[in-house]
């Protein structure tokens, strides 16, 4: 087990979700998940939700907090799901991550690649899900792939306390120790913050991990 020498990484994300609130923001909220996670389309619309999500990022890039996150073409590289893939596998960042290539936001690139299944934090209460030592053993990166000459953009659906980006972000490192690397989510995990506000909400923010292994996201 290596220790993770990457303690910190920026990251953005445009949604927010409240998982147990009962206001109507926060129900609607819950709603939108299923759609994010199975890449369903919205209401009537014919448009997929990772293509509805970045037309709306293009809509409103120019007053976005994170819109310095693209603005150096960056290399887009999906999170790999928690199970292991097999071809025709649904893997929505990969999705996410393509429509913002095809809106010239970036260039995508599959770097990494999981090699130990995980527990999917979504179904797993706070003290059973994946830590970011545990995504960072779980995974490798395909070097076969050309060497990234620019900054490096981690795409992901949902966040939550942010294990999965900084156990990618290090193994990104370790391969590529000279690059910049930050996160972008669709949607942030508000958890039990009260009064939940807006669904709508853009953010910059980071992710810390301290000497005891404690993850910390802000916002």
């Amino acid at each position: 087990m290596n220790p993770l020498q990457l303690k910190q990484l920026e990251f953005g994300s445009f949604l927010s979700y409240d998982p147990h609130g009962s206001t109507h923001n926060a129900i609607q909220s819950r709603k939108l998940i299923p759609h994010l996670k199975q890449d369903l389309p919205l209401g009537q619309s014919p448009i997929l939700m990772s293509e509805w999500i970045v037309k709306k990022i293009c809509e409103s890039m120019i007053n976005l907090k994170f819109c310095s996150f693209f603005k150096s073409n960056p290399i887009l590289v999906p999170v790999p799901k928690s199970s292991l893939m097999h071809d025709g596998t649904l893997w929505v960042p990969k999705r996410i991550a393509d429509a913002l290539e095809k809106q010239g936001f970036g260039t995508v690139a599959t770097y990494l690649k999981r090699v130990k299944p995980l527990a999917k934090s979504a179904i797993s209460n706070s003290g059973a899900r994946p830590d970011a030592q545990q995504h960072y053993d779980s995974l490798t990166v395909q070097e076969k792939l050309v060497k990234p000459d620019r900054d490096i953009l981690l795409i992901d659906d949902v966040i939550t306390r942010g294990a999965a980006f900084l156990g990618s972000a290090n193994r990104l490192a370790n391969t590529f120790p000279n690059c910049s690397i930050r996160g972008f989510a669709v949607m942030r995990t508000m958890g039990y913050i009260k009064p939940f506000i807006k669904i709508e909400d853009p953010c910059m923010g980071h992710i810390f991990l301290d000497d005891n292994g404690t993850l910390t996201r802000y916002p």
